[in-house]
């Protein structure tokens, strides 16, 4: 948390953060293997990425979050999921989906499809390209939220007021 006169942190991680991962991937200029070792041995002093804003959206199914993978209906396990493409497998990163004779099934483990991922000039343009990757996805009940991102000018702004960033 940022307020005009300090800054409070509020959960500390070693860890990159759920969906946060994909997004960097999404304009890694390297593989993300030699980020990850250099980085696990000390000798990664920089980073080779592209300096687009990055965007990852989390695709589900219902009931995720909201009860375990025990609970999901076994009419749900095996249910396709339509959309996936060569083209669009670019910005996916596939989770609770198995490949079986060349169509995409919900393998109802944790509810988590997919992370729909892209890059942009500013803050819209990737998340209009992240939700055009999720918007063409086709399954019973997917879901995701249509609103990351919509306070970033804002806030970035008062940032800047403020002095915290240039």
């Amino acid at each position: 948390l940022v307020t005009k006169e300090k800054a409070y942190a509020l959960e500390l991680t070693c860890r990159m953060g759920y969906d946060a991962i994909e997004a960097l991937t999404e304009g890694l200029r390297e593989p993300i293997s030699n980020l990850l070792f250099e980085t696990a041995v000390g000798v990664k002093k920089e980073m080779d990425i592209s300096y687009d804003y990055l965007s990852a959206i989390r695709i589900s199914l219902p009931p995720y979050p909201s009860a375990l993978p025990s609970d999901v209906a076994a009419e749900q396990r095996g249910q396709h999921i339509l959309g996936i493409t060569d083209a669009s497998l670019k910005h996916l990163f596939l989770s609770d989906v198995q490949l079986v004779d060349g169509k995409y099934l919900y393998a109802a483990s944790d509810g988590v499809i997919a992370k729909a991922t892209a890059y942009g000039r500013d803050c819209k343009e990737s998340l209009n390209r992240a939700l055009r990757t999720a918007d063409s996805l086709c399954s019973l009940s997917l879901q995701y939220r249509t609103d990351i991102g919509k306070r970033v000018d804002g806030d970035l702004s008062k940032l800047r007021e403020w002095g915290w960033i240039n």
